[in-house]
């Protein structure tokens, strides 16, 4: 989902972005401590919730072969084996540092309170009689969050 003034704040991000040479761009994400605005990430800070970035094209080729390395590679490997998306990500970053990456604080976006299809499927999710409240439940969540 998008945040409620992300017209504003997208305007912002871009023109701040289009003066810089980038690669990645978060324009939705779970990082703390940042400054309003765009911020320079460097390669070995992990970002969690890939759900809303911008791939340059001058990155696609490098990330592709990263992650197709990551696949590639035993569990526990040193230089990182199968993993979710969004570590995977960061581990191609840290292994990429050329690929220059922003992100714009406040976070444009976010995920809405849904079942996720990565990892293990939590138990309330696991019971079909508990589906139509646990609906009830993540609707509330998203009304709260946007106030």
């Amino acid at each position: 989902n998008f945040v409620q003034d992300f017209a504003t704040h997208w305007e912002s991000a871009i023109s701040s972005l289009t003066c810089h040479e980038w690669s990645i761009f978060y324009a939705g994400h779970k990082l703390e401590n940042l400054p309003n605005g765009l911020s320079m990430l460097p390669p070995s800070t992990g970002v969690w919730q890939a759900h809303f970035m911008v791939i340059n094209q001058n990155a696609i080729s490098p990330l592709i072969k990263g992650l197709e390395e990551i696949l590639s590679r035993p569990p526990g490997h040193p230089k990182g084996g199968p993993m979710y998306i969004d570590p995977a990500y960061s581990t191609v970053r840290a292994q990429n540092p050329e690929l220059t990456t922003y992100a714009y604080n406040p976070s444009l976006g976010y995920q809405r309170p849904s079942r996720h299809d990565i990892g293990e499927v939590p138990w309330f999710d696991r019971i079909p009689s508990l589906a139509p409240s646990v609906a009830m439940l993540r609707k509330l969540k998203e009304f709260i969050r946007r106030g």
